[in-house]
């Protein structure tokens, strides 16, 4: 998994889907995921946002935040696209499932 290929914990790894209940992740890392789920959900994040981030980041390390959670979700619309075949700890996300299911559909 590309996570623990880049020094994430096993722990952080496993409770990246509940993030928001979970005690393993500091708080400048749920910043991170918060925003990274406002981008990917909303498209856009609002100013509010955007004023936290500059509390921890330059303007250069956010820019680089926003290529590489793009890059990440362009990386999933491709594996969408050609069917790419998912580890059980991904296939087995309810939205996930979801998304495999109306993308199979006739």
């Amino acid at each position: 998994m590309l996570g623990r290929g880049i020094g994430l914990s096993k722990e952080k790894v496993e409770q990246l889907r509940y993030w928001r209940e979970s005690t393993v992740y500091t708080d400048l890392e749920r910043l991170v995921l918060e925003y990274t789920e406002q981008l990917a959900t909303d498209v856009r994040i609002d100013d509010e946002m955007y004023a936290r981030l500059q509390e921890h980041f330059t303007p250069r390390q956010i820019l680089v935040l926003c290529t590489t959670v793009g890059v990440a979700g362009m990386i999933n619309r491709i594996h969408g696209t050609f069917k790419t075949e998912l580890e059980e700890f991904t296939s087995s996300r309810q939205k996930v499932q979801e998304s495999l299911d109306k993308l199979l559909e006739k």
